[in-house]
């Protein structure tokens, strides 16, 4: 089954603060993937916690991986929720524990057509690949994934920047999901990219210039469509028992 995306929520946050509410509100639809990026500027930048404020059936974000670029005052976040029942509509709360952030910024993705086995979207996502470098001279960061499990399986990448010239460019092979700029004081980019309809495994993300960087990638598992034999036998199997 082919996987499709949907852009939800894209924000930047400019003001000094140890936590802070998109004013997008994300509502749920069952069994659909919702993947997340955070990226933040701060001395002590622990990755953060999210919370979906909304009345009913809110969804759980689970942390997936976080990489912290080499300078020491960056960091990026992936998370994956998934829930069995619709929600209502609620903002997203982000919660930094090792205090203030200068600056912040979240994506949210909605991917229809994964796997929905497991626990809050686990069975989604296969694999993952990191990369953070503070090279100067390299306007990149690419992160590489073995080869994908499945046919209709997808790569998905995210990636920060800190710089006050940041620019992103996707892969040739990816088209950009979104991308977030703010270019005064502490500067910070963000985006995300994936290959939408095919296996490229080396996403790279390319920046005006260089300085500290940092990406993170995974393989989105696409949901196996049953076969007309496999349901004609259970139709079968059924009728038998009866």
């Amino acid at each position: 089954m082919a996987i499709t995306q949907s852009l939800k929520i894209s924000e930047g946050f400019t003001a000094d603060a140890s936590s802070y509410t998109t004013t997008d509100s994300l509502t749920a639809v069952a069994n659909k993937l919702y993947l997340v990026c955070v990226a933040s500027i701060g001395v002590d930048d622990a990755a953060p916690t999210l919370t979906h404020n909304a009345a009913t059936n809110p969804l759980s974000f689970t942390q997936m991986t976080s990489v912290e670029q080499p300078n020491g005052l960056g960091r990026i976040t992936t998370y994956r929720a998934m829930g069995t029942l619709d929600s209502g509509a609620g903002t997203i709360g982000i919660s930094f524990p090792g205090g203030t952030q200068s600056r912040a910024a979240i994506i949210v993705s909605e991917f229809s057509g994964v796997d929905t086995s497991g626990s809050n979207g686990s069975g989604a996502i296969l694999q993952t690949g990191i990369t953070a470098t503070d090279d100067g001279t390299l306007s990149t960061v690419t992160t590489t994934l073995a080869s994908l499990s499945g046919a209709d399986n997808r790569p998905w990448q995210c990636s920060m920047y800190q710089n006050d010239n940041a620019n992103h460019t996707p892969d040739s092979n990816y088209i950009e999901i979104a991308e977030i700029q703010m270019l005064t004081v502490d500067e910070l980019c963000v985006a995300s990219q994936w290959d939408d309809d095919g296996q490229d495994l080396t996403a790279t993300a390319t920046y005006t210039t260089g300085d500290d960087k940092a990406a993170i990638a995974h393989e989105l598992v696409a949901l196996v469509a049953l076969s007309a034999v496999s349901e004609v036998k259970i139709v079968h199997e059924l009728t038998f028992r009866r």
